[in-house]
């Protein structure tokens, strides 16, 4: 058993590449630390319909490292903490791009620059711009 400050894992399956556990719930897919936060903390307020977590553990379902919050909040969390994808120069989303037009997969990509697999998907979709460090022209 573990402690009330500990966190507690998630060991069923897990959803997607951030590594969140997850479940279905009335047909529904549900991460694992939303469900918990739901349980304890009640429905969310209005605006703020995010289960974050103060320990940067994805798995954990500790309802005492869980609160309600926003994407912003959410944002501020990861900046505060130094985690989560790095933003990329012009030069490297042109970089990341021509990578991807030449085959190389965007797992490989994204490790390459220290990146999500998500950020790379997003800027060889054309959606460049909001996830740069140096706007582009």
């Amino acid at each position: 058993m573990r402690g009330d400050h500990e966190c507690w894992p998630w060991l069923g399956p897990r959803r997607g590449t951030m590594g969140y556990g997850g479940f279905r719930l009335a047909g529904k897919l549900i991460n694992a630390s939303h469900a918990a936060c739901l349980a304890v903390h009640g429905e969310p307020p209005p605006g703020a319909p995010y289960a974050l977590h103060a320990c940067d553990n994805p798995l954990c379902c500790n309802p005492s490292h869980l609160r309600w919050g926003t994407a912003a909040d959410n944002a501020l969390d990861k900046s505060r903490r130094d985690r989560g994808p790095h933003k990329l120069s012009s030069q490297q989303a042109m970089e990341v791009i021509a990578l991807q037009r030449s085959g190389v997969k965007q797992m490989a990509i994204a490790r390459l620059f220290g990146v999500s697999p998500a950020l790379v998907s997003i800027l060889v979709r054309g959606r460049v711009r909001q996830h740069l460090a140096v706007p582009s022209k």
